[in-house]
C-alpha cells in the first residue's frame, strides 16, 4: 500500500478521503471490536505476553471424536494461514491435533473448545488449567507432558515441559491441574533396561543395548539403544562391564533421547 494515503492535510487543501485509507480504517475497527468481544466472552486467564496463538482443529467432522475440549493438550501439525515473514505469531493460524510420538516438549493447551475445523486460541507458555493423569502408586508429581494419541489430558512424567503447580486431588486418575508450560529440562534422569548385547571380556568391548524408560510412568522413550553409536557416541573400555540401570539424557531436535551418562561400570573381581 502506498504511503501517500497517510500524509497529513494542510490548511486550505480540499478534503479527500482515499478509498484505501477508508478500507484500512474499517478493517482496523472491525478487528478491534472482535478483539474486545473475544476478551469479554473468553478472557485469557493470565498475562500471555505473546504466548497465545490462533489455531484450527485439524480433525474432520466425520472423524471419530473430532472435538477438542477447553484445556486439551495438543500439538501443532501444520500451518493454515501464513501471515508472512514480518508478521507476529499472533497473525498466523496453525493447525493442531492429537499429540503423536515425538511431540514431548512441543505442545500447547487450548484456551477455547474447538469443534472439528473450529478456530480458537492456544497457550504455548505460562500457567494454564488442564488435566493430568496420575499413575497408580506415583509419588513424584513435579512434571507433566503429552502422551502419544491422547488429547484429553497430560501425564505425569519424570521430566517434562509442564511443571505441575497444583492438583485438585493427588490420587491416581485424571485430575484437574494448574500446569506451567515452559521448556523441558535440559538433562533428565531415565531408567535403563538391558535388552541385548554382551558384557565384553578381556579382549572385546561390551555391546549392551538398552530400552530407555521414563522413571515415573515406565514408558519406553527409545528401544534397543546402542550407547556407543550416534547420537550417543559413548566410549567403552575393553573388558567386562556390568549392565547399567540408570542414565542421564536430553532430547535432540529429532525428539530422540540422547544419553550423556550411564552407570555402566567395569566388573570388580574378587582378589
Amino acid at each position: 500500500m502506498s504511503s501517500h494515503i497517510y500524509r497529513k492535510a494542510h490548511r486550505g487543501q480540499p478534503f479527500q478521503f482515499p478509498a484505501q485509507l477508508y478500507n484500512k480504517l474499517v478493517e482496523t475497527t472491525l478487528r478491534e471490536q472482535d478483539r474486545r468481544t473475544n476478551q469479554q466472552v473468553n478472557p485469557v486467564p493470565f498475562d500471555t505476553r505473546g504466548a497465545v496463538v490462533w489455531v484450527r482443529n485439524g480433525a474432520e467432522p466425520t472423524d471419530p471424536d473430532p472435538d477438542l475440549e477447553l484445556g486439551s493438550p495438543v500439538a501443532i501439525t501444520g500451518l493454515v494461514i501464513d501471515a508472512g515473514e514480518q508478521a507476529s505469531a499472533q497473525e498466523f493460524v496453525f493447525e493442531v491435533g492429537v499429540p503423536a510420538a515425538g511431540d514431548r516438549g512441543r505442545w500447547g493447551v487450548l484456551l477455547d473448545p474447538l469443534a472439528a475445523q473450529g478456530v480458537g486460541r492456544m497457550a504455548l507458555a505460562g500457567p494454564v488449567l488442564t488435566r493430568v493423569e496420575i499413575p497408580s502408586g506415583c509419588s513424584t508429581l513435579c512434571f507433566a507432558d503429552v502422551q502419544a494419541g491422547e488429547a484429553g489430558h497430560l501425564q505425569v512424567v519424570g521430566a517434562g515441559a509442564g511443571r505441575i503447580l497444583w492438583l485438585e486431588e493427588e490420587t491416581a486418575g485424571v485430575q484437574r491441574a494448574l500446569v506451567h508450560i515452559g521448556t523441558h529440562p535440559a538433562v533428565f534422569p531415565v531408567e535403563l533396561d538391558q535388552v541385548g548385547g554382551t558384557a565384553g571380556n578381556a579382549t572385546t568391548v561390551c555391546t549392551f543395548t538398552y530400552d530407555i524408560l521414563d522413571p515415573v510412568t515406565g514408558e519406553t522413550l527409545a528401544s534397543a539403544v546402542d550407547i556407543a553409536a550416534a547420537p550417543h557416541n559413548q566410549q567403552r573400555p575393553v573388558g567386562f562391564l556390568e549392565e547399567a540401570t540408570l542414565g542421564l539424557a536430553s532430547w535432540n531436535q529429532a525428539g530422540v533421547p540422547v544419553l550423556s551418562w550411564t552407570n555402566e561400570e567395569p566388573a570388580q573381581e574378587v582378589c
